[in-house]
């Protein structure tokens, strides 16, 4: 069984049907694309194989590149070279072009893409629009989408209008900054299962062998992104201008699912939908529904310098279940005037580390706005200056204890200004104390049906030690010893491990922060 996302035909049919309307030759910018098989990590670490697009023989991308048409041009030509082992095709929702579909040989035939397509293996196609219109638009994969837009193969399209400073040709479009926000979801057991050759829509459930899947219906993404990550911390927030002017957000949903997104902290103002200048915005909203394939052109003008979260508010705001993640981004104002400084530790927000190690400070991300030459810097410990710490970084060696440290930044002829938008860096030092013995050891043997992971396995709990932060599990043949490392890093307990052929001996110990291994 096949599945195609009803939305996505529809508007593409009307995309074929407006061809017979618009004309008009210009120059062209043209692109060449790649569709290629590449892989994403997410924040615990899980590797997904993906399809992707990339710029000529660049790297694979997730989402593909973001294609810009400047003002003037008015044709956009996409040459396609198709690394896959299927057909891979291109369409541009809301952008006029002649589609030439392609129908399957059953009876009856069904359409398998919207348009032609390039073959596997290397094969080319090209793809023009004309009469190309200022907007935000969305360019997938036409060929099956329910799979190959799931598996990667999607990016961003912005056209640019005559005037500069406007996303439309009219004035109440124009921005001082400009956000482009393509948001998607994955699914790590489709994903895994397409790479590994197991799926099968030419099936059905009955006929399908174990470990195949025969269509899209029990979707279930785990990972929500925005751009090409999911929401970590430390974040990287976008950069939203000066409180009082405007951005523009540029948003896209390349996923199968509607996403809620609101904006805290200030309002929002649609002025366009799919690539289509409203005659009414929608203006004071703080949410706004986002629907599978669409995208909306937002303009914001926060009052204030600071912060400004923006999620989905149907909380898909998670990495594989974990809290924070998932679509949360964050838009930082800088203040109207004057000057934007933050204090790094390595990244952003809180560090901890242990005694008799080194952390680095690293200011170099700080700005001065409006500043042309060469910043200085100072660094403070508790609002008094270091001496001598007057490099873009400063390296930390502190006994144990917390620290709170900032950093001033001075233009040249200008006056300083510390920590503005961003808390303190703060430190908290670790010192090394060997973690307490580990007591109260017990061993139990769990039959299958208790377990569901394996068919049988040891349960070995104990009480928690004091200092530690993980444990080791020991084994060995006798009560003497050697003792040899069972199960590392260890942090449930009681923990399950498996059973182990002949008699067994164990033991555990605990870890601390700092790596130190207890009695």
């Amino acid at each position: 069984m096949r599945l195609c996302h009803g939305r996505r035909l529809r508007v593409l049919t009307v995309a074929a049907v407006l061809t017979l309307s618009f004309h008009g030759l210009s120059r062209a910018v043209t692109y060449n694309l790649r569709a290629d098989y590449g892989s994403v990590t997410m924040p615990d670490g899980r590797v997904i194989p993906v399809w992707g697009f990339a710029l000529g023989s660049g790297p694979v991308t997730i989402p593909g590149p973001t294609l810009e048409v400047p003002a003037g041009d008015t044709t956009l030509v996409i040459n396609l070279t198709n690394n896959l082992a299927k057909p891979v095709s291109l369409v541009v929702a809301g952008l006029p072009a002649t589609l030439s579909p392609v129908f399957d040989s059953g009876t009856p035939t069904r359409v398998v893409s919207f348009t032609h397509e390039a073959a596997p293996a290397g094969g080319p196609a090209t793809y023009t629009f004309t009469g190309v219109r200022p907007g935000t638009f969305l360019y997938e994969s036409g060929t099956d989408p329910s799979l190959e837009v799931q598996m990667g193969l999607f990016g961003a399209i912005v056209v640019r209008p005559a005037t500069a400073g406007r996303a439309y040709d009219a004035p109440a479009s124009a921005y001082d900054h400009e956000v482009v926000m393509l948001v998607s979801e994955i699914d790590p057991v489709f994903h895994d299962t397409v790479a590994q050759g197991k799926y099968a829509p030419e099936k059905t459930p009955e006929t399908a062998l174990p470990g195949e899947v025969t269509s899209t219906i029990d979707y279930h993404p785990k990972y929500f992104l925005v751009n090409d990550r999911p929401y970590t911390d430390p974040y990287a927030p976008f950069a939203g201008g000066r409180a009082g002017e405007t951005t523009l957000i540029r948003l896209i949903n390349a996923g199968l699912q509607t996403h809620s997104m609101e904006l805290q902290g200030t309002r929002m103002d649609v002025i366009a939908q799919d690539g289509n200048l409203l005659g009414h915005p929608r203006t004071g909203r703080v949410s706004e529904s986002l629907e599978a394939g669409q995208t909306l052109d937002i303009l914001i003008r926060p009052a204030t310098a600071g912060l400004y979260a923006f999620y989905d508010r149907r909380l898909n705001v998670t990495n594989a279940g974990a809290f924070p993640g998932g679509i949360l981004a964050f838009i930082e104002v800088s203040p109207a005037s004057g000057t934007v400084v933050k204090a790094h530790v390595q990244a952003d927000g809180p560090a901890r580390y242990c005694a008799g190690n080194v952390r680095r400070l690293d200011a170099s991300r700080s700005t001065v706005l409006g500043c042309t030459s060469t910043p200085t810097y100072q660094w403070r410990l508790g609002g008094a200056p270091i001496a001598a710490a007057t490099g873009v970084n400063y390296d930390v060696a502190q006994p144990a204890g917390a620290y709170s440290y900032t950093v001033d930044v001075t233009c040249p002829g200008g006056p300083a200004v510390t920590d503005t938008l961003a808390p303190p860096a703060v430190l908290e030092v670790v010192a090394d104390v060997a973690p307490a013995e580990v007591t109260g050891l017990t061993v139990a043997r769990k039959e299958f049906g208790i377990l569901s992971a394996t068919r049988d396995g040891l349960v070995i709990g104990w009480s928690p030690a004091a200092g530690a932060v993980s444990y080791i599990v020991y084994i060995s043949a006798t009560p003497s010893g050697p003792w040899t490392p069972y199960a590392l890093g260890v942090t449930a307990i009681p923990t399950v491990v498996a059973v182990p052929s002949g008699t067994a001996y164990f033991r555990v110990a605990a870890v601390n922060f700092c790596g130190t291994v207890g009695p």
